[in-house]
């Protein structure tokens, strides 16, 4: 059995943005993808991001359409 996760993480601030926010974020998503996990990272549709864009094996970003309200999301 494989202890590799399925991780969504939902965040206003990555790289490269300069800012405590993003670095814990993007530091997050790094480690849990070294670790094996598969990582969905949802962001703004901001042109900063999709300029540089994080990668890696098991990192898929999604870009918001339109603002993320957390009263819409559903959990298991």
């Amino acid at each position: 059995m494989s202890d590799r996760k399925h991780i969504l993480i939902v965040s206003n601030a990555c790289y490269p943005e300069l800012s405590p926010r993003a670095f814990r974020t993007t530091e997050l998503v790094r480690e849990l993808v070294r670790r094996g996990h598969r990582v969905t990272l949802l962001l703004p549709n901001r042109e900063t991001y999709r300029r540089n864009p994080l990668t890696g094996d098991g990192l898929q970003i999604v870009y918001s359409s339109s603002p993320v309200s957390y009263t819409h999301l559903t959990l298991p």
